[in-house]
This record gives C-alpha cells, sequence and structure tokens, in this order.
C-alpha cells in the first residue's frame, strides 16, 4: 500500500498474534535480536531492477554506490568531495552477468546488516560491496561458464574529460578540474579516479575510448571471478601507482578475507545504533521501523567521509543519474539535515555528524569575511542557510540569490539568519548526549561567533527589547521580528553562556551580554486564524490566537514551511505540560499552514513533541504514502519518480519515532510520550549524559524502561 514502485519491498515481518505482555528485560540486560531487527529491513528483490531509479544503496561513508541490472549488472559511483559538481567517477557495466539477472529464477536481496548485495539466477550468485576500510566496490561471482570470456567497464560520457590509461591489469579513469567559473569559487583543484582490474585468468585491461576502459578475463576453472573498481579521492597524481596502492592484491584474496573486516564494521555499527523493533496489526508501524533502519544503513553508507554525503536533502551518494543534480551540489541546506543530524544523535551515532559539524567549524574563519562583507560589517558569524562548501553564500552582487546577504535582500536566505544559531544549538545538544568535553571545546567558537553576530544585528528599540529586519527562513522576507529569530534568540544564548562557563574560556563580556539580552527578546508575535492581524501575547487566554511567522503575519508567503511551529521543534521551547504554551502551540499545529507538503516535512515530529501520538502515526503514514516512490526507501521532493533520490524523509521518520519514543531535550526523561497506541515496539534511544534508554511498549503501555546509565547526572 505504500510503496509506489511495487516489487521490491523492506521485508516486512507479520506481527505476532496477541499475548501476554512479555518483557525484552532477560537476564539482567535489555534484549533486542539485533541482527535479525536489522535484517527485518533488507530490501528483496522479486525481480531484477533494470532501471537506474531502481537502483540499491551500497556504501563506507565516503565511497556510494548506486547498482542495478541494466546490462548484466551496472554501478554508479559517487564521492562528496569532487566538487563543486559532486561528479560520479565514472559507472561500472558487466554485462556478462546477463545471464544471473536475466534467468527465470533470478533472486536478490540487500542485506543491511552487513551491507551486501546478494543475488542468485542460471546457476550463478553474485555478492556486491563497498568495503568499509578502502574506497572500493567488489563484485563476487560464482557459476560463469569457466570457458568463456568475460568483461568489466567503468566508463564517463560527454562532457567528462578524464585520462583514460592502462597499467599491467589495470585501467583508470582520471579527471581533474578546477573549481573556478560559480560566484564564490574556491580556486581549488578536485577531481576523480577510478580503477578497474579483475581475478580470473588472463586478466587484462585496455582503453576502449577516452571515457571508457575495459577489463577482459576468464573466470577461473571453478566458474568464479572477481571485479573490483577503486574509485578513492583524487586530486591529481599518479593514478596508476595510486589506483595499485589501493587495490593491492584483493582481486585475489580470499572472499572471507575481504568480507571479514566487511561482517566486523557494520555488525559494530549496528551493536552500537539504537535499533527499534516496531509491530502493529496492519503492518505499518514494520513498515516505518524498515525506513528507519534503512535510513541508519544509508547514513552510515554516505555520512562518513570529509564533507557531508548529502547537501540539499538529496541522497547524492546513491545518485544514479550521472552527474545530474537537481540543486546546487558545491552548496549546503542546513534546513534539509536537520533531520538527519537529529535522528543521528537520538541513534547513538554521533560520528555521522561529523562531517556536518567540520562543514561549519572548518570554514569559519570565511563565514566571518563572508559577514562583514555582506551584513553591514557586523561581527561575528552569519552561516549562509544555502552556504558553499568554502564558506560563503554564493554571488555577492546586489539582487543575487545569496544568503546571509544584505545587497541580496529581499531574497530566499538573504536576511535568513537563524542558520548559526541552529547549527550551534545541535553542537550544545550533541554535547549533552556524550558528555565530551573536547568536541565542546572544538565547536565552541561557532557558538561563540553565532551569537556575537546576534546581539550585533539585533538592536534594542524604544520598548527595551530587541528588534530586527530578517526573513522568517524562506516563508517570509526581510519581515519585522521573525519567530525564527526570537526562538533563535532564546534557544542560543543561555546554551552559550553555559559553554563558555563549562570550558572556561574567559568571554566574561559576551556571558554578560547574552545574560543582558535575555530579558530583552520579545514574545513571539501572535495572530488569528486567519493570520490576518497580530495578537499579544494576552490573546492566549481567550483560546483563539496562534503564533504568528513574523510581527508581519500578512506579508507575502513564499514557502511551505510551518514557521509557527519552529519553537516547538527543533527550538525546543515548548514541552508537553498542560498550559497556555503547550495550548497554543497545539492550536498552532491544528491551524498550520501546511499539511504534509515537501518530503521533509516535520509534522509528525512537531506532533510527538505536543504528545499528540495519533498525529504521529497518521502523518508517517501520509508523508510516506505521499513521497516515499524508491524501492530502497528513498523519496522525492514531489511524489514522482525523478532523477535523483531524498534521503530527508526517511530521516524525519526516523526522528519521529525517536521523539515518540523517548524524549529529554529540556532534561526531562519522557518515556513513550507520543508513542501510536496501537503500536508495539522495543528499542533503544541515546539521551543526555551518555545514556540510553531502553523501552518496550505492548498494547499502549511501556512494560519495561531500562537507564544505561553512561554518566551521574539528574535527569
Amino acid at each position: 500500500m505504500l510503496l509506489a514502485a511495487g516489487f521490491l519491498v523492506p521485508a516486512v515481518s507479520q506481527p505476532a498474534a496477541a499475548a501476554t505482555a512479555t518483557t525484552a528485560w532477560q537476564s539482567g540486560g535489555f534484549h533486542v535480536d539485533t541482527p535479525n531487527v536489522v535484517r527485518r529491513s533488507d530490501i528483496v528483490l522479486g525481480r531484477p531492477n533494470t532501471a537506474a531509479a531502481q537502483s540499491l544503496p551500497l556504501g563506507n561513508g565516503s565511497l556510494g554506490v548506486a547498482a542495478w541490472a541494466a546490462g548484466g549488472f551496472t554501478a554508479q559511483l559517487n564521492r562528496a568531495d569532487t566538487l563543486p559538481g559532486r561528479l560520479s567517477p565514472g559507472q561500472v557495466n558487466i554485462p556478462g552477468l546477463s545471464a544471473l539477472t536475466g534467468a527465470s529464477d533470478f533472486k536478490g536481496s540487500l542485506d543491511v546488516y552487513t551491507g551486501v548485495l546478494n543475488e542468485s539466477g542460471g546457476g550463478m550468485t553474485l555478492k556486491a560491496w563497498v568495503s568499509a576500510t578502502k574506497d572500493e566496490l567488489v563484485v563476487d561471482v560464482t557459476g560463469a561458464d569457466p570457458g568463456s570470456q568475460q568483461s568489466a567497464t567503468v566508463g564517463l560520457w560527454s562532457g567528462r574529460s578524464p585520462q583514460a590509461a592502462v597499467s599491467g591489469a589495470t585501467g583508470t579513469l582520471a579527471e581533474t578540474w578546477v573549481d573556478n567559473s560559480e560566484a564564490g569559487h574556491s580556486g581549488r583543484t578536485f577531481g576523480s579516479l577510478a580503477a578497474i582490474t579483475a581475478g580470473g585468468r588472463s586478466v587484462t585491461s585496455s582503453v576502449v575510448s577516452s571515457t571508457q576502459v575495459k577489463t577482459t578475463f576468464t573466470p577461473n576453472a571453478d566458474g568464479s571471478f572477481r571485479v573490483v573498481v577503486g574509485a578513492p579521492s583524487w586530486t591529481g597524481g599518479n593514478a596508476a601507482s595510486t589506483a595499485s596502492s589501493l587495490l593491492g592484491s584483493d582481486a585475489t584474496a580470499a572472499e572471507s578475507s575481504l568480507l571479514s573486516s566487511q561482517q566486523s564494521w557494520w555488525a559494530n555499527y549496528w551493536a552500537n545504533s539504537g535499533v527499534l523493533e516496531a509491530t502493529s496489526a496492519d503492518g505499518t508501524a514494520q513498515y516505518m521501523e524498515s525506513l528507519r533502519t534503512l535510513y541508519l544503513f544509508m547514513e552510515a553508507a554516505s555520512m562518513r567521509g570529509t564533507v557531508p554525503g548529502s547537501q540539499a536533502g538529496v541522497a547524492d551518494m546513491f545518485n544514479f543519474g550521472q552527474d545530474h543534480q537537481a540543486w546546487t551540489p558545491s552548496a549546503t541546506w542546513l534546513w534539509n539535515l536537520r533531520t538527519q543530524i537529529s535522528a543521528n544523535m537520538s541513534s547513538g551515532n554521533f560520528a555521522l555528524n561529523t562531517p556536518i559539524f567540520n562543514l561549519y567549524e572548518n570554514n569559519l574563519p570565511a563565514i566571518e569575511a563572508w559577514t562583514k562583507q555582506q551584513m553591514g560589517g557586523l561581527p561575528g558569524a552569519c552561516v549562509p542557510e544555502v552556504m558553499r562548501f568554502n564558506g560563503n553564500g554564493g554571488d555577492p552582487g546586489a539582487g543575487a540569490n545569496a544568503a546571509c546577504s544584505e545587497p541580496g535582500s529581499p531574497n530566499w536566505n538573504a536576511l535568513d539568519i537563524s542558520s548559526g544559531p541552529e547549527i550551534s544549538l545541535y553542537v550544545w545538544e550533541q554535547y549533552q548526549d556524550t558528555g565530551d568535553l573536547n568536541f565542546l571545546r572544538t565547536y565552541y567558537p561557532l557558538m561563540k561567533d553565532s551569537a556575537t553576530f546576534l546581539l550585533a544585528y539585533q538592536k534594542v528599540g524604544s520598548d527595551g527589547k530587541l528588534h530586527a529586519v530578517a526573513n522568517a527562513h524562506e516563508t517570509q522576507w526581510a519581515v519585522q521580528d521573525p519567530t525564527t529569530d526570537l526562538t533563535a534568540d532564546s534557544a542560543l544564548f543561555p546554551v552559550v553562556i553555559k559553554a563558555a562557563q563549562l570550558l572556561n574560556t574567559g568571554d566574561s563580556a559576551l556571558i554578560g551580554q547574552l545574560t543582558t539580552a535575555i530579558p530583552q527578546i520579545p514574545d513571539w508575535a501572535r495572530t488569528d486564524y486567519g493570520r490576518t492581524q497580530v495578537l499579544p501575547a494576552s490573546a492566549d487566554s481567550s483560546g483563539n490566537d496562534i503564533i504568528a511567522y513574523s510581527y508581519q503575519p500578512t506579508a507575502q508567503i513564499r514557502n511551505s514551511e510551518n514557521i509557527d511551529l519552529e519553537p516547538v521543534w527543533p527550538w525546543n521551547l515548548v514541552t508537553d505540560d498542560a498550559g497556555p504554551l503547550h495550548d497554543l502551540a497545539v492550536r498552532s499545529y491544528n491551524h498550520r499552514a501546511v499539511t504534509g507538503g515537501n518530503d521533509w516535512s516535520m509534522d509528525a515530529i512537531d506532533a510527538a513533541r505536543l504528545g499528540l501520538s495519533s498525529e504521529v502515526a497518521a502523518r508517517l503514514v501520509s508523508i510516506t504514502e505521499g513521497h516515499q516512490v524508491y524501492i530502497d526507501g528513498l523519496a522525492d521532493l514531489g511524489s514522482t519518480v525523478g532523477t535523483e533520490s531524498y534521503i530527508e524523509q526517511a530521516s524525519g521518520v526516523a526522528t519521529a519515532l525517536d521523539e515518540a519514543l523517548v524524549q529529554d531535550y529540556d532534561g526531562t526523561l519522557r518515556v513513550a510520550p507520543a508513542w501510536p497506541s496501537g503500536w508495539d515496539v522495543s528499542g533503544t534511544v541515546s539521551v543526555q549524559g551518555n545514556t540510553k534508554v531502553d523501552v518496550q511498549v505492548q498494547g499502549g503501555t511501556p512494560v519495561t524502561v531500562a537507564v544505561q546509565a553512561g554518566s551521574t547526572q539528574t535527569m
């Protein structure tokens, strides 16, 4: 019902018959059968996935692959550091595998517990994986005709200009280019390298054309062969020696030795991830569990490189469309990373956020320079919502669509000044979860600079309150006191004070300014249901007001963001405690302008924070039915199969499930605050204090709650 693509489905287990409640607490510990729970989400092939849009994801975090059955076996190689265009190192094709993929008894599955694609048919088998320890794709085959010659190619396409070469039995495609054409270019050299070889008999490689190399071989006497394709980070050098060093003896090594490190890495990853096992009578809970598990798999397979593997909510590392990109691939949209950041924290996979945090911290000098140039010479950092990988907001010209750019205003992100506070808040939350002072020390400068800029940009008015004209994110442009800015003030200022004191930074002047500023933050604007006027905060008592996007509620609406719910999530300023503020937020939710909308909709997350369990289930189903159109659990920004897939819908599902099961954003631990009543679950969520909370819910009631305390702090 939920999966539009049809024949490839996450392997959903059927719910067990109703029984007396049982506990997951066994032998002094919380027990979830992690390998088998993860494998409930294996993607099963009922027939060959011959279309590129039916590709399956493989990866190790820095090299991603989209694999499908066109022409036997095809795989597109992807990296995040082939900037500014995120260009592919190439596509691999093994035509002899048509005997397998074209067989009447074909079957296959992606084992997400080990990251291995398994296929069989016509007496042949295939195992394909991206090595967890080096940037190479391995394809192991058995059952081939030992007397028939085989081949494998790696190639590029029109518009690419690699150097094709052969060294021994290895073919290479190497290309470099300079980032020198886009506005805000870095002048740096980037490139791509693909190297191909094989394990078999009589292995040779040749240059087919300027954009393709071929490896030819005869299978071993037992009908087995292996194709190995490397695609490391590349900015120029000796392609042959780089390929040789990378590939080593992997073409002929025992399969068990190659798979050993693969299986070990992924087993360790899953052992340290909070997994959920969910069931409901209609299978919906199992489906949502699978989307969450598949998200955790794909995030680990794409977010361990030097730059984020996703930059606009897109699953860039599993691109199947050659070099096509729907959004500017050199830039990152923070809005479209927020649910990935959150799900990584709540699942305990904090290291997966490192490329994101590093993107901003490492570029801080460039962001400061951009801020001075584009924001009236102000100090600190106005972090561009759409930020180029080298730390600027794009075109600095008047009227240009740049971010953090007064000359560019009014425009989408020209005066969107809440992105710095937002990434800073995530830094603080990850510190709260891990208790890692070295982590906090590393990223504190980003927090400090973001607060410094807000203090400088906003001015105290005659009413003694802070005021500014800015964007309400992308939804209202250049309006008075947008709710995004006021929530940023309220969330950021106190935690910067705490961080400075914890680290003993000596920033006493900044602490004094922030302390003074906190009572100067205005109330969020209120408005009526029709958003026709500003109402005072005292209107809450009437029960007919909602949170406004800004103090100009009638300003033109440009995007479909529910800005009125930003105080709920991610800014953590509304709790589920009964009272006027919670009631105001619930009214704002019930009267939100956009229900669903894009694949990044945060309706289910907001519902979880507000304790609306029935809405959590309904919104998860709605957003999935509306956007999850790819067979691997990925989505489209709209509702049709396109030229690239998006990971942000799955990360939104993961975030909502975790928030529905366990919350601790304000230091109060809430267990099953919004878990749908018809769903059972056993699972683990990471919370503050390096702590994990194990929860089992049956029949709408928590029957087991275990706290794996990682510190002695009070919660």
